[in-house]
């Protein structure tokens, strides 16, 4: 594992905020930097 780039974040949130984006109320709680920081990329081990 390792920490997602900003980049990673921004398409995130862009694919989340389409997707629920009939439920306007929520949408906002989940763009929010604490909620950015539990993002994680995985990587695939060798072999």
């Amino acid at each position: 594992m390792d920490t997602a780039d900003g980049d990673l974040n921004d398409r995130i949130d862009a694919a989340y905020s389409l997707k629920y984006r009939h439920y306007p109320s929520i949408t906002p709680s989940m763009l929010v930097p604490d909620v950015r920081a539990t993002t994680i990329k995985l990587i695939p081990r060798d072999g």
